[in-house]
């Protein structure tokens, strides 16, 4: 490929481009970022170099890795010094994808269903934009999610009432081998947002 370069892990969540994440081939994703100025380098869930079906893909304007069961690619201008992420707190989860776990003695595999939903709720009271973003931004405090509820209600108000979980006819809560939690109807129809009556 020679314009970019593979680096194992993920780039964290903040500094989102072009309406991340989108659901795209990485060669499709190359040729964006490559085509994008402010595109530095992309990450997507999984451990594949070259996955030929599409993905989501999440382009950013910064390029510092992360360790974690996630693809990057970096533009190969950006220097390998600033690539490199302090290394994890101890106590931080690595990310794990569902399909990759095992039966094995209960470890931590990244966010529970219940952190997500509250992030959930928090994001569909105050900014829906950000829905896609929920496991990214809890794995990026996972440990510190006191810290993270601190700087969202600074920065949009108190946090809202845990919304309830009826959905209308057709609909229902899925979420993704990767982790994410959307929305989808019967008739294949999928969303970020919560469908309302």
């Amino acid at each position: 490929d020679g314009a970019m370069v593979l680096v194992k892990g993920y780039i964290p969540a903040g500094g989102d481009l072009l309406g991340s994440p989108r659901f795209m081939t990485v060669q499709e994703a190359k040729k964006l970022c490559l085509e994008t100025p402010a595109c530095v380098g992309f990450s997507y869930p999984g451990g594949d170099p070259s996955p030929t079906a599409p993905t989501w893909v999440y382009f950013k304007d910064k390029a510092v890795v992360h360790p974690g069961d996630w693809t990057t690619f970096v533009k190969e201008s950006v220097p390998i010094s600033a690539m490199v992420a302090e290394p994890p707190p101890v106590t931080s989860p690595r990310p794990v994808s569902p399909r990759t776990m095992s039966p094995r003695p209960k470890r931590s595999t990244g966010p529970s269903f219940a952190s997500k939903k509250r992030l959930i709720d928090f994001y569909e009271f105050y900014n829906p934009d950000k829905l896609p973003s929920v496991t990214m931004t809890l794995f990026e405090y996972a440990g510190r999610e006191d810290e993270l509820y601190a700087k969202l209600v600074s920065k949009y108000g108190p946090e809202p009432p845990p919304a309830p979980m009826e959905l209308p006819e057709g609909w229902k809560q899925v979420q993704s081998p990767y982790g994410d939690v959307f929305y989808k109807h019967v008739g294949g129809r999928k969303q970020w947002n919560k469908p309302v009556w």
